[in-house]
């Protein structure tokens, strides 16, 4: 959610921040609205991983790696972060 803006843009890094890949953006971008994602991650070797996504307004403003503050919606405004732990033994 971008607030009284849309979401443009999300972005998806699979190693902390490092790198970033585009995700699709499956729902229609509009103010006041959270959208919804989705990203297809090949499954790397096994280990522990950072998944972090960014997103970007239509104005271009793109997301500040921490939070800045609470803001109007839900007190977040930095990278969401999710930690992940790998096994290629079958579970994950």
């Amino acid at each position: 959610m971008a607030g009284e803006r849309s979401v443009q843009r999300l972005e998806i890094s699979t190693d902390g921040g490092i790198n970033w890949t585009e995700a699709h953006i499956m729902t229609s971008s509009a103010p006041n609205v959270w959208s919804r994602w989705s990203y297809e991650w090949l499954l790397p070797a096994s280990g522990r991983y950072e998944i972090v996504a960014r997103a970007t307004d239509n104005v271009g403003v793109r997301q500040p790696p921490e939070d800045k503050g609470n803001d109007l919606y839900d007190g977040r405004t930095g990278w969401h972060r999710v930690p992940v732990n790998v096994s290629r033994n079958g579970s994950v």
